[in-house]
């Protein structure tokens, strides 16, 4: 049941006000969310039964959970594989899954979600111009923008190609927009504001010395015009790989993240303390990035989507091959409109 208790933290004029949701049946990272016709879905993702450390493989999952009210428990449907760590864009069209991947090879395919009020209906869009994961994406207007990822799991080098397609020509073909002007990158933290998609940090790719893929974090920020291409904007205050954003009013948010601070101890396992609950807000009329009160908790590789006014993030990692089944909602006050 949803739970009662509603915490305000605020910086400035933006407050946001923290709830529970229902917990997902599964504890998940890398799962794909979003909205249709009022129910919320999460899609796919991944999830170790025994960690890494100890031998254990990731495990891929082709669930589709349902909430239809905040009240209410979550309905079980399947995708037709599983996968995770794709990007996914709600409209009124449908929840559209772009990409994404398993431990084998990442994926062109795009499908779309459409809840008919008591089943979930997938079909199929036409497909990427090259498979992708860990890629991020936005809406703007009628155009789905995907941006970044890699096309293998062992790809030793970051995309920084951006794709759009236009759902008002459902038989259309995604096409090339303008590169990046920056290092390609996986895990941005992406969200659109005011018509411009915003792209925040993320990690390069370079091959180790063995030639497994090692990340680089990055630290920049980037916001991209469908008229005017790319313009370099300020970098936010930390590192935020794997974040889940969201535009509000004129705010972009960006919720945790992995600042890379203990990426070079994988000795931690177990004893890694988490990753950051501090959500950092740019003003994107001002350019001014202000850090706002901790969230919850620190959740990566999942998705925040809009729900019933509130920003909703479902499950994710808290740390490092750990996965999370609490559901957080927030609701952002006082920023202008």
């Amino acid at each position: 049941m949803l739970a009662s208790s509603c915490t305000p933290v605020s910086s400035g004029r933006l407050t946001l006000a923290w709830e529970r949701l229902p917990d997902l049946p599964q504890a998940l990272g890398g799962q794909l969310a979003g909205v249709h016709h009022g129910a919320l879905m999460v899609a796919g993702g991944s999830y170790f039964i025994t960690p890494p450390w100890d031998g254990g493989a990731k495990q891929w999952v082709d669930t589709v959970y349902v909430l239809t009210d905040p009240a209410a428990s979550w309905q079980t449907f399947r995708l037709p594989a599983a996968f995770g760590y794709g990007a996914s864009v709600s409209s009124a069209q449908g929840l559209f899954l772009i990409g994404g991947g398993d431990s084998s090879e990442n994926r062109r395919q795009v499908l779309r979600l459409q809840w008919n009020g008591r089943v979930v209906e997938i079909s199929e869009s036409p497909s990427l111009p090259v498979p992708l994961a860990n890629c991020c994406a936005g809406l703007i207007g009628s155009t789905m923008y995907v941006f970044g990822g890699q096309e293998a799991p062992t790809a030793t080098s970051a995309s920084s190609a951006l794709f759009s397609f236009d759902l008002a020509q459902p038989e259309g073909t995604w096409r090339p927009e303008a590169t990046l002007p920056a290092p390609g990158r996986i895990l941005p933290a992406v969200a659109v504001v005011g018509g411009k998609l915003y792209a925040v940090s993320g990690a390069a790719l370079s091959a180790g010395d063995t030639g497994q893929p090692v990340r680089r974090y990055l630290q920049d920020a980037w916001c991209f015009h469908p008229r005017g291409g790319w313009e370099e904007i300020p970098a936010p205050p930390r590192i935020a790989v794997a974040s889940p954003a969201w535009g509000s009013g004129n705010h972009l948010l960006v919720f945790g993240g992995d600042d890379g601070r203990f990426a070079a101890q994988p000795d931690l396992r177990d004893q890694h303390p988490g990753f950051p609950r501090e959500v950092l807000s740019l003003n994107t009329s001002t350019g001014i990035w202000a850090a706002l009160p901790a969230m919850p908790a620190g959740l990566v590789t999942t998705t925040a989507t809009e729900w019933n006014g509130r920003i909703v993030i479902p499950g994710g990692e808290d740390r490092p091959a750990h996965r999370s089944a609490e559901v957080h909602a927030c609701l952002p006050m006082g920023a202008p409109a």
